[in-house]
């Protein structure tokens, strides 16, 4: 056995052949497995390696881990480490090389998973999170540790002042089955991106059965391109604590039936006042909600932000929550968008709890009394999607979102063929 900070099994078979015989022995045709516990130098996982990650693997000391086009990782639900979960955790410094292809996707699941598993089977693993040194902040603090590793853990932290960090590259990815908790109320995010700067490349993402939220933002000015968000059981996306990317685009995401909170929950600040509060842009999107969906989009803690070009459809509820808290408590999202900055423009709603017109659609935050001195007020709100929306009830399903060539899917299904969610549902 070797020991290079990962633990090495080779299952190999001894041919025990006659001693006359010229013959070689029957190659072994499996594999080697190796488990990975921790990663400290540049490493590269093949496509036709058995790879399981056992524990809270760190990347660390400025590593780089490659991963080949075709290559699968599996976590195990029962980590040997004496962790509560397993995760692949990309330290600042370090970076993920992860570039699979519309053909050789790459895949990241659990051990458990035969193939046969649907997006209702999760938390059987914790998540990737990707660690940087762009900004974020919370409560005077610029440095945080990242929600769901101990606070004490000095490898979680992330935060900086490189907006132009670069974290790597994920390419035809597949996060799969994840959101174990460290303890409760205490999950990972399928993916998890803490102050990740623009210099990280992420395009062609599926989050597929997470039981808490499918990508999460802390900070940072990554953009996403081409991501999918299958089945969370919280929010699809949510981002807070300053996220400000501006290039966001073709996002999808689809609930089931049966589990679902948001499908975006998008905080600003902490404190609210804060000078770095979240101000992302996405365009080209398509949400699409059950019956169980709370608001569709919920814009707290003084978020700002610009939704463009987007179908958002099936909701058992509201669509559209923003905070309007009492005046004397300062700066607010209902105040954003009332300054213009924010924005919703050229959204299609489609089946929004029975709603035929805006006002039965939305609601604020607050319980107020609608006054600016007691929050609660709609009227902006109102205004804002009467002017640069529309209500097309119909205009998709759930059992065919990407057809119209509409939101995320304007230049066709790009979902097809490397997505768990195109080969099993939801």
């Amino acid at each position: 056995m070797k020991f290079l900070n990962y633990c090495f099994l080779s299952l190999s078979i001894l041919a025990l052949t006659n001693c006359d015989s010229n013959e070689d022995p029957t190659p072994n045709p499996d594999p080697p497995l190796e488990v990975i516990t921790r990663i400290t130098e540049d490493r590269t996982l093949t496509a036709d390696g058995d790879w399981t990650l056992d524990g809270l693997v760190y990347v660390e000391n400025n590593a780089v881990l490659t991963i080949e086009p075709g290559a699968t990782l599996k976590f195990t639900s029962a980590p040997g480490t004496g962790d509560n979960a397993s995760a692949l955790i990309i330290t600042r410094g370090a970076k993920i090389m992860a570039e699979g292809t519309a053909d050789l996707p790459i895949v990241l699941t659990s051990t458990e998973d035969d193939g046969s598993l649907t997006s209702a089977d999760n938390s059987l693993w914790g998540g990737l999170i990707l660690l940087g040194r762009s900004k974020v902040f919370a409560e005077g603090e610029t440095e945080l540790g990242i929600e769901g590793i101990d606070d004490s853990e000095l490898r979680a932290k992330y935060g900086g002042d490189d907006v132009n960090d670069n974290s790597g590259v994920i390419s035809y990815v597949s996060i799969r089955h994840t959101g174990i908790g460290l303890a409760p109320g205490d999950e990972i995010q399928g993916l998890t991106l803490g102050a990740v700067g623009t210099g990280t490349a992420i395009s062609y993402v599926e989050i597929y059965g997470s039981s808490d939220d499918g990508i999460e933002f802390f900070g940072g000015t990554v953009d996403i391109k081409y991501a999918a968000i299958i089945g969370a059981e919280d929010d699809s996306f949510d981002w807070d604590l300053g996220y400000r990317g501006t290039g966001n685009q073709y996002w999808f995401a689809i609930q089931r039936e049966d589990a679902g909170d948001h499908l975006s929950e998008l905080d600003g600040a902490k404190p609210d006042g804060a000078d770095l509060y979240s101000n992302p842009t996405v365009r080209d999107f398509t949400l699409v909600g059950s019956s169980n969906t709370e608001n569709m989009l919920i814009f707290r803690d003084a978020t700002a932000g610009t939704w463009e070009r987007g179908v958002i459809a099936e909701s058992g509820n509201k669509g559209l929550e923003v905070e309007d808290l009492p005046a004397a408590k300062g700066i607010d999202s209902y105040q954003r968008l009332l300054n213009g900055e924010l924005k919703l423009r050229e959204i299609v709603w489609s089946n929004i709890g029975g709603a035929e017109s805006f006002a039965a659609m939305v609601q604020a935050t607050d319980g107020g009394d609608g006054t600016e001195e007691n929050g609660g007020r709609t009227e902006a709100i109102i205004a804002e999607l009467e002017v640069n929306c529309s209500i097309d009830n119909g205009v998709i399903s759930r059992d065919n979102p990407a057809a119209g060539n509409r939101g995320a899917f304007v230049n066709g299904d790009w979902t097809t063929g490397w997505t768990a969610y195109s080969n099993r549902g939801i």
